[in-house]
């Protein structure tokens, strides 16, 4: 399954056995689902070409392919006090469970080395929705510092995955209307305010496209091509998709419309016309390094939670999921005071993360 040689015979031994039990699996599943799939030599290990379209049997054996390789290089590079592995997009809680079971297995003990787990073996509640929730926890409080707050305002989003179903939520629970949807087909806009428990039926459950949504809700728009979704009438924007969806042009048209607010909750959504953009026309501007934090910060609490051998309540980690975002969000701001560029987040996230890291190395001798 994987051509990876491990450096001792210890290591190698566990990778032999488990990649000829993996064989075995795959040809059952093979047998089970009445598709081509991979073949497996049991005797070797040995991967042949899949032949026909693919099936869910096909995306699971795959994904279990991929996790045992993947857990290589987190045995011989990562651990516990080394990293924090987690999921992201095409990694969910199937790929997580996978490689968590595979490490425990080699390393024969629990470890919070992988986050995003399953709650029966070691997650955290909150997790799935933290990206989301962190990044209007951040978004409230960059327009609370200006007198302002999501009570009324409308809202964008961009994306129909994790973070754009828990940043809706959230931004509805904070007293906005979210109007828009999008996936990399096109976009969806309900005047009304999206019906959430639809979207997540779609996306979480069905795992259909977001234009389905105008079937059970024929008032609502579709529109093909996501980068339309910019055009949207909006207070605040929240670009959740991927990165570099929201450029120069797409900037212009949300300035044009009276957006106050633009945070993102991908990873660097909008390119460096667009930043230019809000900030010159005066547009409050999260940077993804610090609003879509909320994620990998409750992976940390996932792992401490490991670290104790206890759980918290939702309620428990919602707040000091919250906590962290409004320090995240106030050391930025006083950064970029300090240094001469009030209000410029992207400056301030950048020089508070990089003053903690010079902190740290002059502490440890590395100058």
């Amino acid at each position: 399954v994987t051509d990876y040689t491990a450096k001792d015979p210890t290591t190698q031994s566990y990778i032999d056995s488990i990649n000829m039990e993996f064989a075995n699996i795959l040809n059952q599943v093979v047998a089970k689902t009445d598709v081509a799939l991979t073949t497996v030599d049991p005797e070797t290990g040995t991967r042949l070409i899949r032949s026909q379209e693919t099936s869910l049997g096909d995306l699971c054996a795959d994904a279990y392919r991929w996790a045992l390789d993947a857990d290589i290089g987190l045995i011989n590079g990562g651990g516990i006090r080394a990293d924090i592995p987690a999921g992201d997009i095409g990694v969910g809680s199937r790929e997580i469970g996978y490689m968590f079971g595979q490490y425990k297995r080699i390393q024969n003990g629990f470890s919070g080395v992988l986050t995003g787990k399953g709650l029966s073996y070691g997650g955290s509640l909150v997790r799935k929705e933290a990206t989301g929730y962190g990044l209007c926890y951040f978004t409230e409080e960059m327009l609370k510092a200006k007198g302002n707050s999501f009570e009324g305002k409308t809202v964008v989003i961009s994306g129909s995955g994790n973070v754009a179903i828990y940043a809706a939520e959230k931004a509805v629970q904070l007293g906005g209307k979210v109007v828009t949807f999008s996936d990399s087909n096109g976009y969806i806009y309900d005047k009304n305010g999206v019906d959430l428990d639809l979207v997540k039926q779609l996306k979480e459950v069905e795992r259909k496209r977001i234009k389905e949504y105008v079937t059970v809700h024929p008032e609502a728009e579709y529109h093909e091509g996501c980068a339309g979704v910019w055009s949207v009438k909006c207070d605040i924007a929240l670009p959740c998709a991927t990165q570099n969806e929201l450029d120069g042009e797409s900037a212009k048209k949300l300035v044009a419309n009276g957006v106050i607010a633009v945070a993102e909750g991908a990873n660097m959504p909008s390119t460096p016309d667009a930043i230019e953009c809000f900030q010159s026309n005066g547009v409050l501007f999260g940077p993804a390094k610090a609003a879509n934090a909320g994620g990998v910060a409750t992976s940390a609490l996932e792992m401490s939670q490991n670290s104790i051998r206890y759980s918290w309540t939702f309620e428990e980690t919602d707040a000091k999921l919250r906590e962290i975002m409004k320090d995240i969000y106030i050391k930025s701001a006083e950064a970029a005071k300090e240094y001469g560029m009030e209000d410029n987040l992207v400056a301030g996230a950048n020089i508070a993360g990089f003053l903690k890291v010079a902190d740290a190395m002059m502490a440890y001798g590395v100058v």
